[in-house]
């Protein structure tokens, strides 16, 4: 297992990277599909100045995109503008390294992708693969692709290859939760499921250390730790790192598998509501997922995680900075200002504030949304 990855875009000093991995996994993925002598001689010095010349900033349409683990390389997706379909986008290669398979990293990889021609303001998207290649098809399936069975004829290397063409609609991911508001309560986790993949490309690589060191410094070494709402396993895996007990929960199955691959173990699938835990955790962690909570809901869900908590246990919270409930992109926000939490908190017996700042949104192009960050304690013994 891999302690963590994230996807960003590639730079020119991820060509050669990307040349082994375009190398290697043509290697291994077309055995028995194209001539051994050709995949035998495939080297990455061959497809070098290709990817140089791509990464050149010469052709700004073309995407292309990275899987980093630790601080290597693993994997790369490139897309485009189709040239002869205007408004769809094409996926034109999308590679993992074979020893990173079957970690779901392949799964952010393709949502970071996908997320980057939404941004370009593409409707459509559309991909081909080989007929013959099962596995790869079943990979874009699980991901929502889908074929009418339209065909590519061609040759590759004196070897007719049949490819299948599959396509995407593809659909905006974030929604400033300022916008689209309306009254209904849809069922978050239910947003989380659907795009579970493309959400951890925007957040993974989001670093949250200045506000694991609040709450960490309430809690002794190797303390107890729920991770509520646990979403990829981004903040679970940091608080490992740093020697603490974790257990990770999430309503959202989508999230549940993801974060399951990222920590080795089977993460909880439950919901807020849900949580019975009796005085067995140092600390709670619930980072961006209670603002899911309806308001006229909250004091339940705090008094429930104050009895999970030891007395003198803390739990951190955040929320959007701002007030009232919004629905945007099909999951309810509950926004709060300290205000209105401390209104929450005083309905909530034994539990007291013993921190609260506010932060910028740390995701690309968020700056102006804000945030509302909570400490608070069990008080009774």
């Amino acid at each position: 297992m891999h302690d963590g990855f994230f996807v960003r875009r590639a730079t020119a000093n991820d060509a050669q990277a990307i040349a082994a991995i375009h190398a290697e996994t043509w290697r291994v993925a077309y055995r028995g599909m194209l001539p051994d002598a050709y995949l035998d001689d495939l080297t990455a010095e061959y497809r070098l100045p290709m990817w140089e010349e791509i990464l050149s900033g010469r052709y700004p349409d073309v995407r292309v995109w990275v899987a980093v683990a630790g601080d290597r390389v693993v994997g790369f997706a490139s897309t485009n503008p189709a040239r002869d379909d205007p408004g769809t986008g094409e996926l034109a290669t999308i590679y993992l390294h074979p020893d990173w398979m079957h970690q779901g990293i392949g799964r952010v990889l393709l949502a970071g992708a996908e997320m980057g021609l939404v941004e370009q303001g593409l409707a459509v998207a559309r991909l081909m693969v080989l007929r013959d290649n099962h596995r790869t098809r079943r990979f874009y399936e699980r991901a929502g692709w889908t074929t009418a069975g339209e065909e590519r004829h061609d040759e590759v290397l004196g070897v007719r290859v049949v490819d299948l063409v599959y396509r995407k609609v593809l659909t905006g991911t974030e929604v400033d939760s300022t916008q689209a508001v309306t009254h209904s309560r849809p069922d978050s986790a239910a947003w989380y499921d659907q795009h579970a993949g493309e959400y951890a490309a925007r957040t993974d690589a989001i670093d949250l250390g200045d506000h694991y060191d609040r709450f960490l410094a309430q809690i002794a070494p190797g303390g107890r730790v729920l991770d509520a709402g646990c979403g990829t396993g981004r903040d679970s895996a940091a608080f490992i790192a740093r020697g603490y007990d974790v257990t990770a929960m999430d309503a959202s199955i989508g999230m549940v598998d993801l974060a399951s691959e990222r920590l080795g173990h089977q993460v909880l699938h439950l919901r807020h509501e849900e949580v019975a835990f009796d005085r067995e955790f140092d600390g709670i962690w619930a980072n961006a997922t209670l603002l899911h909570v309806p308001q006229d809901g909250l004091p339940d869900v705090l008094a429930r995680y104050r009895r999970a908590l030891v007395p003198g246990g803390v739990m951190f919270a955040s929320f959007k900075l701002g007030s009232g409930e919004v629905v945007a992109g099909e999951r309810l926000f509950a926004n709060q200002d300290e205000t209105s939490f401390r209104d929450v908190l005083a309905a909530v017996p034994a539990m007291s504030l013993v921190d609260v700042w506010t932060s910028q949104d740390r995701r690309p192009g968020r700056a102006h949304e804000g945030w509302l960050n909570v400490l608070v304690r069990r008080d009774d013994a």
